[in-house]
Protein backbone atom coordinates (compact mmCIF):
# COMPACT_ATOMS: atom_id res chain seq x y z
CA UNK A 1 0.00 0.00 0.00
CA UNK A 2 1.20 3.35 -0.98
CA UNK A 3 0.96 6.85 1.02
CA UNK A 4 -1.35 7.94 -1.80
CA UNK A 5 -3.95 5.33 -0.54
CA UNK A 6 -3.25 6.27 2.79
CA UNK A 7 -3.92 10.23 2.37
CA UNK A 8 -7.34 10.57 4.05
CA UNK A 9 -5.83 8.75 7.29
CA UNK A 10 -2.58 11.33 7.32
CA UNK A 11 -5.12 13.86 6.50
CA UNK A 12 -7.38 12.86 9.96
CA UNK A 13 -4.00 13.03 11.93
CA UNK A 14 -2.67 16.16 10.68
CA UNK A 15 -6.58 17.37 11.25
CA UNK A 16 -6.27 15.72 15.28
CA UNK A 17 -2.83 17.30 15.35
CA UNK A 18 -3.87 21.07 14.38
CA UNK A 19 -6.68 21.12 16.64
CA UNK A 20 -4.55 20.58 19.32
CA UNK A 21 -2.32 23.14 18.48
CA UNK A 22 -5.00 25.74 17.57
CA UNK A 23 -7.77 25.06 20.11
CA UNK A 24 -6.80 26.75 23.66
CA UNK A 25 -6.60 24.04 26.88
CA UNK A 26 -9.81 24.53 28.99
CA UNK A 27 -9.33 27.38 32.25
CA UNK A 28 -12.55 26.85 34.12
CA UNK A 29 -10.95 30.09 35.85
CA UNK A 30 -11.61 31.67 32.25
CA UNK A 31 -14.43 29.66 30.44
CA UNK A 32 -16.77 29.98 32.87
CA UNK A 33 -19.56 31.79 33.27
CA UNK A 34 -20.06 34.87 34.70
CA UNK A 35 -22.92 34.09 36.60
CA UNK A 36 -21.48 30.64 37.71
CA UNK A 37 -20.55 29.54 41.25
CA UNK A 38 -17.05 28.63 40.10
CA UNK A 39 -16.34 32.28 38.06
CA UNK A 40 -17.16 34.23 40.79
CA UNK A 41 -15.13 32.12 43.23
CA UNK A 42 -12.20 32.01 39.89
CA UNK A 43 -12.87 35.61 39.35
CA UNK A 44 -12.56 37.18 42.99
CA UNK A 45 -8.81 35.21 43.87
CA UNK A 46 -7.59 36.51 40.34
CA UNK A 47 -8.79 40.05 41.01
CA UNK A 48 -7.23 39.51 44.46
CA UNK A 49 -3.98 38.32 43.25
CA UNK A 50 -3.66 41.24 40.88
CA UNK A 51 -4.50 43.90 43.43
CA UNK A 52 -1.78 42.80 45.76
CA UNK A 53 0.62 43.39 43.28
CA UNK A 54 -0.89 45.63 41.00
CA UNK A 55 -1.22 49.86 41.36
CA UNK A 56 -5.23 50.28 41.35
CA UNK A 57 -4.68 51.40 37.91
CA UNK A 58 -2.72 50.93 34.80
CA UNK A 59 -2.60 52.90 31.67
CA UNK A 60 -2.35 50.31 28.24
CA UNK A 61 0.27 50.44 25.87
CA UNK A 62 -0.78 52.84 22.75
CA UNK A 63 -2.77 51.67 19.66
CA UNK A 64 -1.91 50.69 16.66
CA UNK A 65 -3.22 54.21 15.49
CA UNK A 66 -0.54 55.91 17.85
CA UNK A 67 -3.30 57.06 20.38
CA UNK A 68 -2.74 58.32 23.45
CA UNK A 69 -2.76 55.53 26.26
CA UNK A 70 -6.19 54.89 28.20
CA UNK A 71 -6.13 53.56 32.06
CA UNK A 72 -8.71 51.32 33.17
CA UNK A 73 -10.90 53.17 35.73
CA UNK A 74 -14.35 51.70 34.79
CA UNK A 75 -15.79 49.18 35.99
CA UNK A 76 -14.02 49.24 39.40
CA UNK A 77 -13.53 45.55 39.38
CA UNK A 78 -11.30 45.79 36.31
CA UNK A 79 -8.79 48.21 38.11
CA UNK A 80 -5.17 46.92 38.46
CA UNK A 81 -6.03 44.33 35.58
CA UNK A 82 -3.68 43.73 32.97
CA UNK A 83 -4.99 45.48 29.56
CA UNK A 84 -5.71 42.93 27.01
CA UNK A 85 -3.34 41.86 24.61
CA UNK A 86 -3.56 39.59 21.85
CA UNK A 87 -1.66 36.55 21.95
CA UNK A 88 1.58 36.42 19.17
CA UNK A 89 1.72 34.17 16.34
CA UNK A 90 4.82 31.96 15.75
CA UNK A 91 6.61 33.31 13.15
CA UNK A 92 8.21 29.94 12.15
CA UNK A 93 4.63 27.56 12.47
CA UNK A 94 4.43 26.54 8.88
CA UNK A 95 0.86 28.44 8.22
CA UNK A 96 0.08 32.05 9.78
CA UNK A 97 -2.68 34.27 9.70
CA UNK A 98 -1.39 37.56 9.72
CA UNK A 99 1.04 39.22 7.82
CA UNK A 100 4.60 39.18 9.50
CA UNK A 101 7.99 39.74 9.17
CA UNK A 102 9.80 38.01 6.42
CA UNK A 103 11.71 34.90 7.90
CA UNK A 104 15.39 35.13 7.43
CA UNK A 105 17.73 31.99 5.50
CA UNK A 106 18.34 31.17 8.90
CA UNK A 107 14.78 31.02 9.96
CA UNK A 108 14.04 29.00 7.26
CA UNK A 109 16.45 26.26 7.92
CA UNK A 110 15.40 26.12 11.19
CA UNK A 111 11.21 25.47 10.01
CA UNK A 112 12.69 22.77 7.80
CA UNK A 113 14.40 21.30 10.70
CA UNK A 114 10.84 21.47 12.81
CA UNK A 115 9.01 20.20 9.86
CA UNK A 116 11.20 16.97 9.99
CA UNK A 117 11.87 16.26 13.83
CA UNK A 118 8.09 17.71 14.31
CA UNK A 119 6.66 14.38 16.95
CA UNK A 120 3.43 14.73 14.24
CA UNK A 121 5.32 13.79 11.42
CA UNK A 122 7.47 11.18 13.51
CA UNK A 123 4.21 9.69 14.90
CA UNK A 124 3.15 10.14 10.69
CA UNK A 125 6.05 7.96 9.15
CA UNK A 126 6.01 5.16 11.67
CA UNK A 127 2.05 4.59 11.49
CA UNK A 128 2.54 4.60 7.72
CA UNK A 129 5.25 2.22 7.70
CA UNK A 130 3.73 -0.39 9.93
CA UNK A 131 0.77 -0.32 8.30
CA UNK A 132 2.62 -0.55 5.03
CA UNK A 133 5.24 -3.51 5.95
CA UNK A 134 2.52 -4.96 8.27
CA UNK A 135 -0.39 -4.94 5.52
CA UNK A 136 2.33 -7.13 2.88
CA UNK A 137 5.29 -8.76 3.64
CA UNK A 138 6.77 -9.20 0.16
CA UNK A 139 7.36 -4.84 -0.31
CA UNK A 140 11.05 -4.20 -1.32
CA UNK A 141 11.54 -3.14 2.62
CA UNK A 142 11.26 -6.58 3.86
CA UNK A 143 9.10 -7.83 6.55
CA UNK A 144 8.99 -7.38 10.35
CA UNK A 145 10.98 -5.39 12.04
CA UNK A 146 14.03 -4.88 9.35
CA UNK A 147 11.18 -3.98 6.99
CA UNK A 148 9.67 -1.36 9.08
CA UNK A 149 13.27 0.01 10.46
CA UNK A 150 13.96 0.36 6.67
CA UNK A 151 10.66 2.11 5.45
CA UNK A 152 10.79 4.24 8.12
CA UNK A 153 15.15 5.13 7.27
CA UNK A 154 13.64 6.11 3.95
CA UNK A 155 10.68 8.09 5.04
CA UNK A 156 12.51 10.28 6.95
CA UNK A 157 15.42 10.45 4.32
CA UNK A 158 12.48 11.61 1.80
CA UNK A 159 11.25 14.21 3.83
CA UNK A 160 14.56 16.00 5.26
CA UNK A 161 15.50 16.43 1.23
CA UNK A 162 12.27 17.30 0.50
CA UNK A 163 12.67 19.71 3.42
CA UNK A 164 15.98 21.02 2.42
CA UNK A 165 15.49 21.29 -0.89
CA UNK A 166 12.17 23.52 -1.20
CA UNK A 167 12.05 24.96 2.53
CA UNK A 168 14.99 25.69 2.82
CA UNK A 169 17.44 25.92 -0.56
CA UNK A 170 14.13 27.22 -2.98
CA UNK A 171 12.79 29.42 -0.98
CA UNK A 172 15.88 31.09 0.27
CA UNK A 173 17.52 31.20 -3.58
CA UNK A 174 14.13 32.74 -4.68
CA UNK A 175 13.11 34.94 -2.00
CA UNK A 176 9.70 32.87 -1.22
CA UNK A 177 8.23 32.80 1.71
CA UNK A 178 7.84 28.84 2.91
CA UNK A 179 4.58 29.19 5.26
CA UNK A 180 0.86 29.44 3.85
CA UNK A 181 -1.29 32.43 4.74
CA UNK A 182 -4.41 31.77 5.58
CA UNK A 183 -7.27 34.06 4.89
CA UNK A 184 -9.68 33.78 7.76
CA UNK A 185 -12.23 36.80 6.91
CA UNK A 186 -12.29 36.08 2.95
CA UNK A 187 -15.54 34.37 1.78
CA UNK A 188 -15.82 30.79 1.94
CA UNK A 189 -15.28 30.58 -1.96
CA UNK A 190 -12.71 32.86 -1.95
CA UNK A 191 -10.86 30.71 0.74
CA UNK A 192 -11.11 27.23 -1.11
CA UNK A 193 -9.96 28.95 -4.37
CA UNK A 194 -6.75 30.73 -2.22
CA UNK A 195 -6.36 26.61 -1.43
CA UNK A 196 -6.04 25.38 -4.44
CA UNK A 197 -4.31 28.78 -6.07
CA UNK A 198 -1.25 28.38 -3.46
CA UNK A 199 -0.43 24.94 -5.34
CA UNK A 200 1.43 27.48 -8.19
CA UNK A 201 1.42 30.68 -6.23
CA UNK A 202 2.66 31.63 -3.33
CA UNK A 203 3.73 34.78 -0.97
CA UNK A 204 7.59 36.50 -1.54
CA UNK A 205 9.79 37.50 1.26
CA UNK A 206 8.27 41.30 -0.13
CA UNK A 207 4.52 40.41 0.46
CA UNK A 208 4.06 40.44 -3.03
CA UNK A 209 2.31 37.05 -5.33
CA UNK A 210 4.73 34.65 -6.77
CA UNK A 211 5.22 31.18 -8.31
CA UNK A 212 5.21 28.55 -5.75
CA UNK A 213 8.59 27.65 -6.69
CA UNK A 214 9.01 25.29 -3.74
CA UNK A 215 6.14 23.13 -5.05
CA UNK A 216 7.21 23.43 -8.50
CA UNK A 217 10.80 22.91 -7.86
CA UNK A 218 10.51 20.51 -5.00
CA UNK A 219 8.33 17.83 -5.72
CA UNK A 220 10.54 17.18 -9.64
CA UNK A 221 13.74 17.07 -8.00
CA UNK A 222 12.74 14.75 -4.71
CA UNK A 223 11.50 12.51 -7.21
CA UNK A 224 14.38 12.66 -8.99
CA UNK A 225 16.54 12.06 -6.08
CA UNK A 226 14.10 8.98 -4.96
CA UNK A 227 14.68 7.27 -7.67
CA UNK A 228 18.40 6.84 -6.61
CA UNK A 229 18.07 5.57 -3.34
CA UNK A 230 13.82 4.12 -2.42
CA UNK A 231 13.64 0.26 -2.67
CA UNK A 232 10.96 -0.67 -4.89
CA UNK A 233 10.16 2.31 -7.30
CA UNK A 234 10.04 2.66 -11.07
CA UNK A 235 12.33 5.28 -12.00
CA UNK A 236 11.67 5.69 -15.38
CA UNK A 237 10.33 8.49 -17.18
CA UNK A 238 6.51 8.22 -16.89
CA UNK A 239 6.94 6.19 -13.64
CA UNK A 240 8.42 9.72 -12.30
CA UNK A 241 5.88 12.23 -13.84
CA UNK A 242 2.98 10.46 -12.36
CA UNK A 243 4.64 10.87 -8.75
CA UNK A 244 5.26 14.35 -9.52
CA UNK A 245 1.65 15.06 -10.43
CA UNK A 246 0.29 12.96 -7.36
CA UNK A 247 2.58 14.84 -4.98
CA UNK A 248 1.12 18.51 -6.80
CA UNK A 249 -2.73 17.17 -6.92
CA UNK A 250 -2.48 15.89 -3.15
CA UNK A 251 -1.29 19.34 -1.83
CA UNK A 252 -4.39 21.05 -1.09
CA UNK A 253 -5.00 18.57 1.28
CA UNK A 254 -2.62 20.25 3.75
CA UNK A 255 -3.80 23.52 2.82
CA UNK A 256 -7.36 22.66 3.43
CA UNK A 257 -6.84 21.64 7.06
CA UNK A 258 -4.70 24.70 7.56
CA UNK A 259 -7.13 27.11 6.08
CA UNK A 260 -9.96 25.75 8.03
CA UNK A 261 -9.40 23.56 10.63
CA UNK A 262 -8.88 26.81 13.05
CA UNK A 263 -12.27 27.78 12.49
CA UNK A 264 -13.74 24.30 13.12
CA UNK A 265 -11.34 24.37 16.33
CA UNK A 266 -12.93 27.31 17.76
CA UNK A 267 -16.17 26.26 17.48
CA UNK A 268 -15.50 23.40 19.00
CA UNK A 269 -13.98 25.02 21.73
CA UNK A 270 -17.49 26.92 22.39
CA UNK A 271 -19.45 24.20 22.33
CA UNK A 272 -17.17 22.22 24.74
CA UNK A 273 -17.34 25.45 26.97
CA UNK A 274 -21.44 25.13 26.44
CA UNK A 275 -21.23 21.69 28.18
CA UNK A 276 -19.25 22.49 30.92
CA UNK A 277 -21.17 25.31 31.95
CA UNK A 278 -24.45 22.88 32.03
CA UNK A 279 -22.40 20.31 34.13
CA UNK A 280 -21.44 22.79 36.59
CA UNK A 281 -25.07 24.19 37.13
CA UNK A 282 -26.06 20.32 37.75
CA UNK A 283 -23.52 20.10 39.83
CA UNK A 284 -24.47 23.44 41.69
CA UNK A 285 -28.05 22.56 41.81
CA UNK A 286 -28.92 25.54 39.66
CA UNK A 287 -31.54 25.64 37.25
CA UNK A 288 -30.81 24.93 33.64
Amino acid sequence: MTRIGWAPVLALLAAIHLHAQVSPAFDPGRDLLPDSPGALQSGSQQASRQQNHQPSSMPCPPSAAGSAPQTLSEPPSLRGMPCPQSRPEDPLRPFVSSPLKPLTARQKAHLAVHDVIDPFNILTIGLNSGFTVGIDSHTAYGPGLRGFGKNVGVSFVEDASGEAIGTFAVCTLFHEDPRYFRMPHARPLQRVGHVFAHIVVAQGDNGRPMLNFENLITYPAASELANLYVPGINGNGPSTVERILTGLATEPIGNFIAEFLPDVARRIHVRIVIVQQILNGIAAGQPL
